[in-house]
Parts: structure tokens; C-alpha cells; sequence
């Protein structure tokens, strides 16, 4: 005579421990009572998934807002395309963030310091002028260069320089206009 044990394994025919119980899922697969010792893991619930979701919905509205400051901040698709004004050809290759005080000159507002490479396609020496250059905004503001070092480019050779604009504290720069000489036409650098 089976006395029946308080817990069994699951399987074929007939038991003698009384009426079947339904079986649980959290019980271990293959048995249809708890065995001893066995501890049911408490039945998951959403309720961790609403705070889940609005700290994930939080931290991809901060990377959206942060990628758009930085556009805003940094508008230029760096480096620029080359343009030319007579024998000089320009290309920006960087915009600094906005500055205060370069060395012991201050700025009105701030400056805004463009690197620029200045290449002689020409057959003779030219002179890069920070007087020939000039920074236009997003508001169609111009503003003339403040500080650049006046460099000779031999022919066929190229230097870097860094213009520097005293602009208004939050000015957007979008076109930088630069010159071969003072009485070039001109080319526009787009800025933006």
C-alpha cells in the first residue's frame, strides 16, 4: 500500500495520493506539488516597466536636445569647400567656441575665431590681410576681422591662420567673406 510522498514527480498512471491538483507554473518543470524546501519566485509585474520607460524616454529627449545644441553651437559642416578669389584659395577648417579675451585684448562681446587655410594657387607672392576678411551672421550682421597675423603665402604654397571676429555674445556664424586683396571681388565661405 503507497502512502503517497508530500511531493512526486510527474508521470504516467494511476497515484495513491489523492486527487490531482492542478499543476502551477511556478513550480519546477516535471513536478506537480512543491518540493521541499522550494520557494515560488514572486510573479512578476509591470510595475518596474513605467519608470523603466520614462527614464529611457528622458535620457533620448536629453541626447535629441544635447546633438541640437551642439549643432547650433557648431554650425559648420567642417572642413568647408575651398573657394577662391583671385590667387588665393580659402577653406575654414575650424570655428573655435566663443572666447572672451584673446591674450590681453577683450573683446566688446566675443570673439569668434575662424582657422582658415589660405593657399597661393597663383605665380607670385600674395599677402593674407585680416582687413579683407569680414564674418557675416545668421541675422545678415557683418563684422570686420579684429585680429589676424598678416601672413605672405610664396606662390604655390599654403598657411593656416586664425581670424578673429569681436561679435555680439550669442551671434551665429553663417558666411565668412574673404578676399584675395582689398580691391577683389570676393568669395563666400558657407558657414552653416
Amino acid at each position: 500500500m503507497s502512502h503517497g510522498l508530500p511531493w512526486h514527480r510527474r508521470s504516467e498512471g494511476n497515484h495513491t495520493a489523492g486527487a490531482a491538483r492542478p499543476i502551477s507554473d511556478e513550480l519546477p518543470p516535471g513536478f506537480t506539488t512543491a518540493p521541499p524546501g522550494f520557494r515560488a519566485r514572486p510573479a512578476r509585474s509591470g510595475a518596474l516597466a513605467v519608470p523603466l520607460a520614462i527614464i529611457g524616454g528622458i535620457l533620448l529627449l536629453w541626447g535629441g536636445a544635447f546633438t541640437v545644441a551642439r549643432m547650433a553651437t557648431d554650425p559648420a559642416p567642417l572642413p568647408t569647400a575651398e573657394v577662391r578669389d583671385a590667387a588665393l584659395a580659402f577653406q575654414v577648417t575650424e570655428i573655435e567656441p566663443p572666447v572672451k579675451s584673446l591674450g590681453p585684448a577683450t573683446a566688446t562681446g566675443e570673439y569668434r575665431v575662424l582657422t582658415v587655410v589660405v593657399r597661393n594657387t597663383g605665380d607670385r607672392p600674395r599677402s593674407c590681410a585680416g582687413c579683407d576678411q569680414t564674418l557675416v551672421d545668421d541675422l545678415g550682421r557683418e563684422f570686420p576681422a579684429a585680429a589676424i597675423p598678416s601672413s605672405a603665402v610664396q606662390a604655390g604654397d599654403t598657411v593656416t591662420v586664425k581670424v578673429a571676429f569681436d561679435v555680439p555674445v550669442g551671434t551665429v556664424p553663417a558666411v565668412l567673406e574673404v578676399h584675395d586683396s582689398q580691391s577683389s571681388a570676393g568669395a563666400k565661405v558657407d558657414l552653416r
